[in-house]
């Protein structure tokens, strides 16, 4: 796993924006962005959690020039890497506050209740005057796997939040995300990630 060392608050959004330059293509009014597989996604992260969204909060950045959202994620499982707390900040890019809406192309969407497999980076913050550790997604939308129940625990659904989103192609020619459209079994993802993982 590779392990996002130590940044401030402010180049945190400048390494964000430079990757989601990177990763978004236009092409008249389309967007896109490079597909990345299990593989890739769990190179690139330095933590992979299963968890609950138990609070969403926006707000603009110091300056008033962007707005940001912090979604809390209640603890399940950690997959990979090493998590201290039982939930953590996940730190978006965009959001609505005082009746402005911003996004990213290509972001993720949460919502409280759901539950959330995710490919995260970690950098820390000097936000609030208070250092603490806060999370972003590895390749924005695509670092999000929905998880839905089929019927058991060990029959769940996950489910790329990238499959809404047009992807180029990776180096072996595929577009689509992990799972499709109509998604994988949570354990066939565990799998993939557990043979990813440079350890096993």
């Amino acid at each position: 796993m590779k392990h996002i060392g130590a940044f401030s608050i402010d180049n945190l959004w400048r390494i964000f924006l430079t990757l989601a330059i990177w990763f978004i293509s236009s092409e008249g009014y389309a967007s896109s962005m490079r597909r990345l597989g299990v593989e890739e996604l769990t190179n690139l992260s330095s933590n992979i959690i299963i968890g609950g969204v138990t609070n969403i909060s926006s707000y603009w950045s110091f300056g008033h020039s962007t707005i940001h959202t912090d979604v809390t994620i209640e603890l399940m499982t950690v997959l990979e890497g090493k998590i201290a707390d039982n939930s953590i900040i996940l730190e978006l890019l965009g959001g609505t506050v005082d009746g402005i809406t911003t996004a990213v192309v290509g972001g993720p969407s949460f919502r409280v209740g759901e539950e959330v497999l995710l490919f995260l980076g970690s950098a820390r913050s000097v936000m609030y005057q208070a250092e603490r550790i806060r999370f972003y997604l590895v390749g924005l939308s695509q670092g999000k796997f929905n998880l839905k129940s089929t019927g058991g625990k060990d029959q769940r659904l996950a489910l790329s939040e990238a499959s809404q989103h047009s992807l180029l192609h990776d180096k072996d020619g595929k577009t689509m995300p992990p799972g499709g459209t109509g998604g994988l079994l949570l354990q066939e993802l565990l799998r993939q990630i557990k043979q990813a993982t440079p350890e096993s």
